[in-house]
């Protein structure tokens, strides 16, 4: 990856790790040389700002990426107190982007299954929750199918259909809460996994029974043992 692709021309572009905010009006895609450049920054509890008029993005042998400027001026403090300093320099660099970062991947979706199963983090335990609740929702959505397949003569098929919308979107909402609720380091990934797949199933159970019972099943078991005649007692 070039190292231009990092910055784009007129936008300002924060680096957290670096603490710093990078602007460049513009940029040579070919020899990667940034003119108009304008660094900011925190150091020891004071604003600091440099500026110069052109410089240069850098692959270091190690993967870091430094922005080097040249013929530049860097403010540091708050004008008018006595620690305020302004000094100039003919060359400057500053490191953007370590090796490490680089490596990691820009989103947790771009991070494997198996790193997220050891990764002690908060926002990847909420993405392992999502990428372990996909297919078991897909499950539990599929059993509970059946009973709402079932049309009930007195009520139509619009109630069933309603009925469906309804426990589907209360399922994805429950999930989408308990997510971020993983990410806020609210709730533990177990119990995250097992409260609202659990709920699920033991609606998707009762559904189950209450459609059975409708169809008759329970209602012939219970009449057999009403209409089989009670032991005489001697």
């Amino acid at each position: 990856m070039a190292p231009g692709v990092l910055i784009t021309p007129g936008l300002f572009r924060e680096f957290s790790r670096a603490n710093l905010v990078v602007f460049v009006e513009a940029i040579n895609p070919f020899d990667s040389t940034i003119r108009n450049v304008f660094l900011h920054s925190v150091e020891d509890k004071q604003d600091a700002t440099t500026v110069a008029a052109r410089g240069k993005l850098e692959d270091m042998p190690n993967g870091d990426r430094f922005i080097v400027l040249e013929h530049g001026r860097r403010y540091q403090g708050i004008p008018g107190t006595p620690d305020y300093r302004v000094v100039e320099f003919e060359s400057l660099g500053r490191r953007i982007e370590a090796n490490e970062v680089r490596a990691l991947p820009t989103s947790t979706k771009a991070i494997p299954t198996a790193t997220l199963v050891v990764a002690p983090g908060r926002v990847e335990r909420a993405e392992l929750f999502w990428r372990i609740s996909v297919p078991v929702s897909a499950l539990v959505l599929t059993l509970l199918a059946v009973p709402l397949a079932y049309v009930n003569p007195r009520m139509g098929r619009s109630f069933n259909l309603v009925a469906a919308a309804f426990l589907y979107m209360l399922y994805s909402n429950c999930l989408n809460i308990v997510q971020s609720l993983i990410a806020q380091g609210r709730l533990e990934l177990w119990a995250g996994l097992l409260l609202p797949h659990v709920i699920a199933l033991l609606i998707v159970v009762l559904l189950f029974r209450h459609q059975l019972s409708v169809s008759g099943l329970f209602a012939r078991t219970s009449q057999r043992a009403a209409a089989d005649p009670a032991p005489s007692s001697a």
